[in-house]
């Protein structure tokens, strides 16, 4: 008899870990998945102006949509373009301003309007487009003071061309 109760008892026991430790699995599994979403998503900051900005998942990285951020420094932008995001990434080696434009202008003409511009503006044009005629994408390095741009200007799809300025601080 009392072989019997100690097996019962190894049963009950055994029976209660199994349960304390589903309970446990699932606690772990919950605080895993909310874990993930918070680092996942990114956090938004109303601003002044009405608008979205939001901190991505990388915290180095302040991204404003439909507007330009306000540090952005001083560049040209063709005529009609709609501002889809910029940013401000502060830690190296990206450490600088990204802004993205979209036109529905040709890559070609895009491109040719900016070099134009830029010389007029006392840019130096450090290394133009390969091709002037290329339609898919174009990219050009120019300088200004102590400025070094790159401007790449990439045909989206066939109504919008994409025109993103990355200037490294």
């Amino acid at each position: 008899m009392e072989s019997t109760n100690i097996t019962n008892k190894n049963k009950k026991i055994t029976k209660n870990q199994i349960i304390i430790f589903a309970i446990i699995a699932v606690v772990i599994i919950f605080a895993l998945v909310s874990f993930n979403k918070k680092q996942n998503a990114a956090k938004s900051i109303p601003n002044n102006n009405n608008k979205q900005s939001s901190v991505t998942g990388d915290p180095n990285k302040v991204e404003v949509k439909n507007q330009l951020i306000s540090t952005f420094p001083s560049f040209p932008v063709y005529p009609g373009a709609k501002i889809i995001s910029s940013a401000k990434v502060g830690q190296s080696p990206t450490r600088g301003f990204e802004a993205v434009w979209e036109t529905d202008a040709s890559v070609p003409l895009t491109m040719s309007w900016y070099l134009t511009e830029l010389k007029k503006g006392g840019w130096n044009v450090v290394a133009p487009p390969g091709d002037a005629k290329t339609v898919g994408e174009q990219i050009a390095q120019v300088s200004k003071d102590k400025l070094s741009v790159t401007l790449d200007i990439d045909q989206k799809n066939s109504d919008t061309t994409e025109i993103i300025v990355n200037i490294p601080e």
